[in-house]
């Protein structure tokens, strides 16, 4: 019984003591980040996020209201972190529209705009989400809401 209880608290040190990579992206964020940077392409701006050493994971946020953060380090490291719960719930569009929100922020350097259409509906992917306006990031709107992030 000794033994195992010294098994389980050097595994739960080691696990609660690892340190990330900041530049390292999850690979189920991986994608996103290669279509942000195609986007970008197809609207005559190059970026390289790995060049930029924004990094990204999936893990538990604290405030159970944010499920997507841009973290910067004082020595001017970025990385975006995701809410665990949120990234298993959403679909595609759901998932590309944060981890693009949150690349607004780490990458363009944009802040929240809370603008809003005719009918309620949110201007710009860098809507705060308490604005009350209606997210309508999708297929259909999905073209428009990208030559916004991107300034066009």
């Amino acid at each position: 019984m000794k033994y195992l209880i010294s098994i389980l608290t050097l595994t739960l040190f080691f696990a609660c003591s690892k340190e990330y990579d900041l530049s390292s992206v999850d690979p189920e964020v991986q994608p996103f980040f290669d279509i942000f940077e195609e986007e970008a392409a197809l609207r005559g701006i190059i970026v390289d996020l790995a060049l930029e050493g924004i990094g990204a994971r999936i893990d538990n946020i604290r405030d159970f209201s944010t499920v997507g953060q841009c973290q910067n380090t004082e020595e001017g490291e970025r990385r975006i972190l995701i809410e665990r719960s949120f990234w298993s719930e959403y679909d595609h569009f759901g998932k590309e529209f944060i981890i693009f929100h949150e690349l607004g922020h780490c990458y363009l350097d944009r802040n929240h705009d809370n603008a809003v259409k005719s009918g309620n509906i949110c201007e710009s992917i860098m809507q705060s989400g308490v604005s009350g306006c209606v997210n309508a990031y999708g297929a259909e709107t999905r073209e428009e809401y990208l030559d916004e992030l991107f300034g066009l």
